[in-house]
């Protein structure tokens, strides 16, 4: 009879334990990139931007400090701002992503400038896009041109 209960009882804690650990595996420590896409550019230009929404579903504020893209020479975080009554964009050095938010990189708004851009690009193309995070782990995306009438 002990037998039979030393045998249930490993079995249960063994359960417990299964269970216990599903319960501390930090499911939500996700970033996720929703919706990523490049503004198509005419033949001839070297400069766009990319925009998407960093879903922030950890428990971890995430700061985006950098960005790369295949085939562009460089990439830049920007936001627009008002000054002097009127909007500018300038580039920033990081962008916060707050624990359990999102933020929105939008034309008017955050975006990342490429510049440089060394193929053209048609509409449903596919971009790498890399996210650099300072404190999160990094983002590799694969971003879809769209031509600015069909954003």
């Amino acid at each position: 009879m002990y037998s039979i209960f030393k045998r249930c009882s490993v079995v249960l804690v063994g359960l417990l334990c299964a269970q216990l650990t599903g319960c501390f595996t930090d499911d939500s420590a996700k970033l996720e990139v929703v919706d990523p896409y490049v503004r198509a550019i005419p033949s001839g230009r070297t400069v766009t931007a990319a925009f998407f929404t960093l879903d922030n579903k950890s428990d971890q504020t995430c700061h985006l400090v950098a960005a790369t893209a295949d085939n562009v020479e460089r990439a830049e975080l920007h936001n627009h701002i008002l000054e002097d009554g009127l909007m500018k964009m300038r580039e920033v050095d990081k962008v916060v992503v707050p624990a359990g938010e999102q933020t929105i990189f939008k034309p008017g708004g955050l975006h990342i400038m490429l510049y440089g851009v060394s193929r053209n690009m048609s509409h449903g193309d596919k971009i790498q896009l890399t996210l650099e995070f300072e404190d999160c782990d990094n983002l590799a995306v694969d971003a879809e041109v769209r031509h600015p009438n069909k954003e």
